[in-house]
């Protein structure tokens, strides 16, 4: 059975110490490291699209956010099936 995924990657889980640049930071989250890996790993179920959530440029500290979210993004349309 072929099923339709689409993958939402949230930045507020990922801790302010990697991602400051959120609407609301909550330290203690994940690493970037460890946010990166389940990107990858849940990218080879994607076939429809992915999106980022929560991405706030007015709190970020030199685009150390927007960098993260472009990673993310790039890591997460590697594996895409169309």
């Amino acid at each position: 059975m072929s099923r339709n995924v689409y993958l939402s990657i949230d930045l507020d889980v990922i801790d302010p110490a990697f991602a400051p640049g959120v609407t609301t930071p909550v330290p203690g989250g994940l690493s970037a490291r460890e946010k990166i890996y389940i990107t990858k790993t849940l990218s080879s179920f994607v076939n429809i699209g992915v999106d980022i959530m929560e991405l706030n440029p007015r709190y970020d500290l030199n685009n150390i956010t927007a960098m993260l979210a472009v990673k993310l993004i790039y890591y997460a349309l590697g594996n895409l099936r169309i």
